[in-house]
């Protein structure tokens, strides 16, 4: 007569083997996978654009820093210099911020109704804060360097987002037909925008969309008081 198997034993191998089945196929899935790169050529092509363009201003401003800060060594004893070159980045950092005018090359979306002003009226809000926000956010990946929305300057802290019937950016209610201007690659940023399909976007709501290159366009700079809340001046110690 045989020995008499334990069920504890028994039951101690079935799970064993469970585990080890599991594992074997977990290390066959972590073999078998790929990383597949599913953009195309084009969009590979912006990216790659984008990031020269990236790394090109960063090397400048590493420039103008070390420029900046041999002026300042330079200047320690005339007190005149050095305020006139505190002046001149004063007026950089502003316009690099968004307060200042910037004319340079660029180019205007315009989301127009295909039914005209009486049909956009009554149904203006056909278009949403969101829907902007979706053009502005194509716009600053792919490098813009300034964008206004019907004439109201978009910045770092900039807002986009309806308040009951309207449209609020910047505080300030705007209405159709959208105009946004916009200073950047228009070679790089019209064809990314079509690719995204804005112009079918807005088609599904009745609003066409437009682009005008110009040679010189102005953005207008921010023109509302920056409230700072977490910030103040150090004060000098007295001595």
């Amino acid at each position: 007569m045989g020995k008499k198997i334990c069920p504890v034993t028994l039951m101690m191998t079935g799970i064993c083997i469970v585990i080890g089945f599991m594992i074997a196929i977990q290390f066959q899935t972590n073999q078998d996978y790929q990383y597949t790169d599913t953009r195309d050529m084009n969009e590979i092509r912006v990216s790659l654009q984008r990031e020269r363009e990236r790394s090109e201003f960063l090397l400048q401003e590493i420039s103008k820093h070390d420029q900046l800060l041999y002026e300042y060594e330079m200047s320690m004893n005339r007190e005149d210099r050095i305020t006139d070159i505190m002046e001149q980045e004063l007026e950089r950092l502003r316009k690099i911020g968004g307060f200042e005018d910037i004319v340079e090359e660029g180019f205007v979306i315009r989301i127009t109704s295909v039914e005209g002003e009486k049909w956009q009226d009554m149904h203006s809000l056909l278009i949403y804060d969101e829907d902007l926000r979706f053009v502005v956010n194509e716009l600053n990946a792919y490098g813009a360097k300034a964008i206004a929305i019907n004439n109201q300057r978009l910045m770092s802290t900039s807002a986009i987002r309806n308040v009951g019937d309207k449209i609020l950016v910047n505080t300030v209610p705007i209405q159709p037909p959208y105009e946004i201007k916009v200073i950047g690659e228009h070679s790089i940023l019209i064809p990314a925008l079509k690719l995204a399909g804005i112009e079918q976007y807005f088609m599904v709501a009745n609003y066409e969309v437009s682009f005008e290159v110009e040679d010189e366009i102005r953005v207008p700079g921010f023109r509302q008081r920056v409230q700072l809340h977490h910030m103040e001046p150090v004060k000098e110690e007295s001595e």
